[in-house]
């Protein structure tokens, strides 16, 4: 079969037998649909419907061609039939009533949250979107993007949206951005013609537009409203041209604006030459006085024109939140995500652009990062989301050493010095404790000291503390060493036969660095010379040495315990003056300043204060591994304690 012969799809629905049901694509599209019926008229997917209901479908590419009241979607739309939530996206070709999606919406029909954006081409009423739009029909929240072509030599109806918007019909919040041309008249970037009644609201054109007579940047000739819109594509023509509107015979034209720069037109059909604007103001909010930028346009100031809320797809753009470790230098690997997966670059403009504190921070904290230079001129209704830097601390080295002691009964440990490392160049900080212990009191070598509370300061060659950072505890060793003490005995007495006395001592107190410390004890215990005669038995270090008390380092000074005969009738306490005595008179030393022990026997008299002997008399050097062993007397008289002389006096024998 030759190729041209070829009709492809056969409509579904025709004049008399018209479609009249629903049908709900749920989303799902229908791909390279081909139509070819030139001297068919009444041509699409739905050739004629009559109150039918069409929604959630999309023509992907293809093509269809007939002769009247042809789309890509429905020929004709007739009789309070609705489209809503379509698309098309292939060519059409026809004569009169030719669109891209519907060639006429008719009859208190409906087209809703719809668009096209294939190419158009036929004779005379030819839309983007819709060509004829006829007696009460609507046309909301929709678009076109392809372009617009009419071929008739003398009154064309062609609009980049709506060829002809007739009778009580309604074109808003809709917008075109194809070209459109006409070799004829009624030449509009959005409407070609509006008439009798009807009205155009909240849309805009920015495709150029060429023609010949009655040629408008939005409408090329208006009869009725038109409100709150605008144009912005080049206008050419020979008769009856302007910026907004080619020409207006009785029609009502508010608050609606033309770019004079880009539409190359100073004046427009209809108003005065103040809606014209340059480029620059009319991406300012503040030009559209008393638009509604809240629930139907929005803008982004400075960069786009107005744009329609309901023909925009939203999308939001997020500053991805980034973190880095502190290096000295700022950050610059900046990012964003897109709420959509199927977010699609290529219809943002401009480049992003990432600002706030973050852009040139560099040291620890956190910082707004602001997200910016991105904008839709017609595709996304774009919502940008700042996001946050966070800048951590960089984890220095740390080695800490502690101070060895002496024996001091607690925990208490002294920080020596820190070294620190992994510095930025040539910063540095300082670092402090809360405190330090040992892990015991106990003395010994190579104990662990653990430090705790690590803090930094700042420190030199802008070394700030707050970005670096070390752990709060870290350890060390050092030694603990024995607490030097004295030990002194206690001299004792007792009679033959007698048990021994407890032999006790005195420890040197607490003082600096020396002596025992405060509420502790020694272990241990005294002993002596054996025997139980009457005589001098010293009393010896025994069990209290380091060995029983690894805390301390003990110096033990001896004494003597002193055995008399039994029934003797000396007190005690005599004794021990006695003993005392003693020792100072034959030359034994005093225990606690003599340096060697020494022995003498026999008796001593003698009166006066002079020197008596024995073994010594009186000397006034040393004498030391000496002894008297000649028995005899020696005159002189011993210097004997007070209570020793009244007892002796009182008890002659």
């Amino acid at each position: 079969m030759n190729g041209d012969d070829y009709k492809g799809f056969d409509p579904i629905g025709y004049a008399s037998y018209k479609f009249t049901g629903t049908f709900d694509g749920l989303g799902h599209t229908i791909s390279e649909l081909m139509i070819n019926r030139s001297t068919t008229d009444y041509v699409g997917l739905f050739g004629y419907t009559s109150a039918a209901d069409i929604r959630n479908v999309g023509l992907e590419g293809g093509s269809v061609t007939g002769d009247d009241d042809v789309g890509g979607l429905v020929g004709i739309n007739f009789h309070y039939s609705n489209i809503s939530n379509s698309y098309a996206t292939g060519s059409v070709t026809g004569d009169d009533y030719v669109g891209g999606l519907v060639g006429r919406n008719y009859d208190s029909s409906t087209v809703s949250n719809s668009y096209a954006t294939g190419s158009v081409t036929g004779d005379d009423y030819v839309g983007g979107l819709v060509g004829y739009n006829d007696d009460y029909g609507t046309v909301s929240d929709s678009y076109a993007t392809g372009s617009v072509t009419a071929t008739g030599t003398v009154n064309n109806h062609v609009g980049g949206l709506v060829g002809f918007n007739f009778h009580y019909s309604t074109v808003s919040n809709s917008y075109a951005t194809g070209s459109v041309h006409g070799t004829g008249d009624l030449v509009g970037g959005l409407v070609g013609y509006n008439y009798n009644s009807s009205n155009i609201s909240n849309s805009y054109a920015t495709g150029s537009v060429t023609g010949d007579d009655y040629v408008g940047g939005l409408v090329g000739y208006n009869y009725d409203t038109v409100s709150d819109s605008y144009a912005t594509g080049s206008v050419t023509g020979n008769n009856n041209v302007g910026g907004l509107v080619g020409y207006n015979i009785v029609g009502s034209i508010t608050n609606s604006f033309w770019d004079k720069e880009t539409t190359e037109q100073t004046t427009s059909a209809g108003s005065s030459a103040a809606f014209g604007k340059t480029t620059e103001d009319m991406k300012k909010e503040a030009t559209y006085e008393n638009w509604d930028f809240t629930g139907i346009w929005w803008i982004d100031e400075g960069n786009t024109y107005p744009l329609l809320r309901s023909c925009q797809t939203p999308v939001t753009l997020t500053a991805v939140d980034s973190s880095k470790v502190y290096d000295g230098a700022s950050y610059s690997s900046w990012s964003y995500t897109a709420s959509s997966s199927s977010y699609n670059e290529g219809k943002v403009s401009g480049t992003a652009d990432y600002g706030g504190l973050a852009k040139e921070a560099i040291d620890f904290g956190s910082y707004e990062l602001t997200l910016g230079g991105l904008f839709s001129n017609q595709y996304y209704l774009i919502t940008l989301v700042n996001g946050t830097l966070d800048i951590t601390s960089k984890a220095l080295t740390l080695s800490a050493t502690a101070a060895n002691k002496d024996y001091d009964g607690n925990t208490t440990a002294t920080v020596a010095g820190y070294g620190l490392s992994g510095f930025i160049g040539t910063e540095t900080v300082t670092a402090s404790s809360t405190g330090a212990l040992f892990d015991t009191k106990d003395a010994g070598d190579d104990k662990t000291v653990t430090i705790a509370g690590i803090t930094l300061a700042n420190g030199e060659y802008g070394g700030l503390a707050s970005n670096y950072s070390v752990a709060g505890n870290t350890t060390a060793t050092a030694d603990i060493t024995a607490r030097p003490v004295s030990v002194m005995a206690d001299s004792k007495t007792k009679e033959e036969t007698e048990i021994d006395p407890l032999l006790t001592y005195q420890a040197e107190k607490q003082n600096d660095n020396r002596g025992l410390i405060i509420g502790e004890s020694l272990i241990g215990a005294l002993i002596r010379v054996i025997g139980e005669t009457s005589g001098i038995y010293e009393i010896q270090q025994g069990t209290v040495v380091d060995a029983e008390n690894l805390n301390y380092e003990i110096s033990y000074t001896p004494a003597d315990l002193m055995i008399t005969e039994k029934n003797d009738g000396v007190p005690e306490a005599l004794r021990i003056a006695i003993l005392n005595a003693w020792n100072l008179a034959a030359g034994a030393g005093s225990r606690y300043g003599g340096s060697t022990r020494h022995s003498a026997t026999g008796s001593v008299a003698g009166t006066g204060g002079s020197g008596i002997s024995g073994l010594v008399g009186y000397n006034n050097s040393s004498i030391s591994n000496s002894y008297a062993a000649e028995s005899g007397h020696v005159n002189g008289e011993i210097n004997l304690p007070e209570a020793v002389r009244l007892w002796l006096n009182s008890n002659p024998d």
